[in-house]
């Protein structure tokens, strides 16, 4: 399963905001530096990730973007959940989605796979918070490994 950019790319801003701030606002610039990003682009992953209640917006000289909670409380599922385009499709079959005929669209084996892989992804990222994310990467693994994943 493929993520798009815009949510790969808000994760890694959430994770910067996570590890920089320090209580104090990161300015969008700031973030596009680090991640080399446009500032344009982080302009438009922060507004997303604002509007769905994982940062906060500080005005002023000194404002920039914070957590509008503990890392501990989001997840990663939240951040993907707030880039989607769309939510997840359980549907796979383009034909099922756009209600055109098709031959498997009564008796499909396929869409519970499919479902059973999108459940799958929504535990797997529900368990998993920005606090988690600021380890380094074998304690990360370690954590999958006692997950079972």
């Amino acid at each position: 399963m493929n993520f798009t950019a815009l949510q790969t790319n808000g994760l890694k801003l959430m994770l910067s905001i996570a590890q920089k701030s320090n209580g104090a606002p990161v300015q969008a610039p700031v973030l596009a530096k680090f991640e080399n990003l446009k500032v344009g682009y982080v302009g438009k992953i922060l507004f997303k990730l604002r509007k769905g209640g994982l940062i906060q917006a500080v005005r002023g000289k000194n404002g920039g973007y914070s957590l509008s909670r503990n890392g501990t409380e989001i997840s990663v599922f939240d951040v993907l959940k707030a880039l989607e385009v769309k939510e997840f499709d359980n549907q796979v079959c383009p034909n099922v989605r756009k209600n055109n005929p098709c031959a498997h669209s009564l008796d499909c084996a396929l869409r519970p796979v499919m479902q059973s892989i999108d459940h799958y992804i929504e535990k797997l990222t529900s368990s998993i918070s920005l606090t988690d994310l600021i380890q380094d990467e074998k304690e990360m693994v370690g954590q999958l490994q006692q997950m079972g994943m």
